[in-house]
């Protein structure tokens, strides 16, 4: 698939959406995620988190009052979608896997919206084909570090809502987690399937033991490789469009 790099048009775009999976998963702390659906307060700085970071994001590349006037509405949104997520997962929490895709789908859309509305006007004298390939880079590789520990969270609550699961990414498992998407990532990008099985066979090395447990054993192999599969989907996108 091919992009017209020189568009600065496509680069806002490339811009807000690091923008977007920065705030939401590589800014925003664990204890905002848990706090958010019973905390105001919470889901107010998390909205000026995002307002903050799409700001650092686009604004230096494409500034207007225009463009500023939609980033505080893009926050807004965040906030309001969030709220609308939290009472969704506590009335059905079976489908918190639907509402995680939700929840991205509705500030994707958002994003979209300013995306069209913005004024086009460049700052600066560079490369938009550079710049717009750094904010897709970073778009990707931002969703790997906690929107992957996302969606396996979702789909093992999903599978559990009565309890916490004991394969849930959490401490050193998340962190693994995160790591095994960053490399899978990588790998597929750069064409280096091979090398992603000897990622695999190290992290069931390290639980060879617990994998005797049938719970947990079924519970590792949902997570693990729907981990993968975000992986893979990723570093595909990148193969695709760089």
């Amino acid at each position: 698939m091919s992009l017209d790099w020189s568009d600065p048009a496509l680069v806002i775009g490339l811009l807000l959406l690091a923008g977007h999976m920065l705030a939401d998963f590589a800014f925003q702390t664990r204890n905002m995620v848990q706090e958010k659906p019973t905390s105001p307060r919470a889901l107010a700085l998390h909205a000026l988190e995002v307002a903050l970071v799409q700001a650092a994001c686009v604004l230096w590349f494409s500034c207007s009052v225009t463009g500023a006037l939609l980033l505080v509405a893009v926050a807004l949104s965040h906030l309001l979608i969030d709220r609308a997520k939290a009472l969704l997962e506590a009335r059905w929490p079976m489908r918190a896997l639907l509402w995680f895709a939700a929840d991205q789908l509705g500030h994707l859309a958002v994003l979209w919206l300013a995306w069209r509305s913005w004024p086009v006007s460049v700052l600066l004298d560079v490369d938009p084909g550079t710049v717009g390939r750094v904010a897709l880079c970073v778009s990707v590789y931002a969703f790997n570090l906690n929107g992957g520990s996302g969606v396996v969270t979702a789909l093992l609550r999903g599978m559990r809502p009565e309890r916490a699961d004991p394969s849930t990414p959490t401490g050193p498992g998340r962190l693994i987690g995160i790591l095994e998407r960053l490399l899978i990532t990588t790998l597929v990008w750069r064409d280096q399937w091979s090398a992603v099985g000897l990622v695999l066979t190290a992290k069931s090395v390290a639980r060879y033991k617990r994998l005797e447990e049938q719970e947990f054993a079924e519970a590792y192999l949902i997570g693990t490789m729907s981990s993968v599969a975000v992986a893979m989907a990723s570093g595909l996108v990148l193969s695709a469009l760089l």
